[in-house]
């Protein structure tokens, strides 16, 4: 996604998929830490598309992002403004994209009702570059909207659907250009 964007004063062009075309835009004036965190971007790629993917757990495909929002602030070197403008803007374009994920999750029974909410909630909240216990998290939830002991079921189904909304936007992340069909 190379692109030039002149708002009169000056040009900017690099190559940052990590982000929408955008949200780079307005990051225009600091190419060379863009680049070096592109660089970060390509390398936790590379390293992650080792690693194994059927049967990880939740908390395992948040620490492996988490570790890519680690890997921006390092690239940013002393930019720290720089580093949480851009783990900001993939934050809230994760917290999006699963949020819409979620609203694709039909509501034929009463559980799929309350895993949706429950999701929904806790993504909307969720902070991608800090530590988490999504498993303990989504519990938690699930029993402040239910209610009731006997929850176990619900519990398990808003894991299984959150983990799914977490492998996607996960491969995504690992596809060269992960905000192309948007």
């Amino acid at each position: 996604m190379p692109f030039n964007h002149n708002d009169g004063s000056s040009a900017m062009r690099v190559w940052f998929p990590l982000l929408p075309r955008e949200d780079v835009i307005r990051l225009s004036g600091v190419e060379d830490t863009l680049d070096r965190i592109n660089s970060a971007y390509d390398d936790w790629r590379a390293s992650m598309r080792a690693k194994p993917f059927m049967g990880t757990k939740i908390g395992v495909i948040f620490d492996r992002i988490r570790m890519l929002t680690i890997n921006i602030g390092v690239a940013s070197g002393s930019n720290r403004r720089v580093a949480e403008s851009v783990q900001y803007m993939l934050s809230k374009r994760l917290r999006e994209s699963a949020i819409d994920m979620i609203n694709n999750i039909s509501r034929d029974i009463v559980s799929k009702a309350v895993v949706k909410a429950v999701l929904a909630e806790y993504f909307r909240s969720v902070k991608f570059t800090r530590d988490n216990d999504p498993e303990f998290e989504i519990e938690r939830l699930v029993r402040k909207k239910m209610n009731r002991e006997d929850v176990e079921d619900v519990v398990n189904a808003a894991i299984q659907e959150g983990t799914n909304v977490i492998k996607r936007l996960y491969i995504r992340l690992l596809s060269a250009s992960p905000w192309d069909d948007d």
